[in-house]
């Protein structure tokens, strides 16, 4: 079933935001991206889609299929995926990102808000917030 999914979550990037680098999945025949998967009981399906902040050049997409949330991120400036670890779920997504190419890690969040954005605070080589928008289901 997870081998659906993964094929169904890389399928569906637009070619806008296609990422370049990473080493798992290749998104629309453009290029890889590392994805993550993980088990995540009682997660909440309306994190699923393609996800962009105003003040960034990041794209994030979840995938959230009954229990199994899947996440890919990576650079619309060139297309670099980011590393992605320590993916868990505990009413909010918590991860640590890499930037390869900065060897930038950052400890994020993802919370869901009320009006359908996400709140993402986020620590580490910077540290700040950023309120992301679904920008494709």
């Amino acid at each position: 079933m997870s081998i659906l999914l993964t094929a169904f979550l890389l399928a569906c990037a637009p070619k806008h935001t296609e990422p370049e680098g990473g080493r798992l999945g290749v998104i629309g025949g453009y290029g890889a991206v590392e994805t993550v998967e993980i088990r995540a009981v009682g997660v909440n399906p309306n994190y699923t889609g393609l996800w962009q902040g105003d003040d960034s050049t990041a794209v994030y997409r979840f995938l959230v299929n009954g229990d199994t949330l899947l996440m890919q991120a990576w650079n619309s400036d060139g297309g670099e995926s980011f590393h992605l670890e320590n993916l868990r779920y505990d009413g909010t997504i918590h991860v640590q990102t890499t930037m390869p190419s900065t060897n930038w890690t950052l400890e994020n969040e993802y919370i869901l808000q009320e009006d359908g954005s996400i709140r993402s605070p986020y620590s580490g080589a910077t540290s700040g917030e950023s309120l992301l928008r679904k920008i494709k289901e």
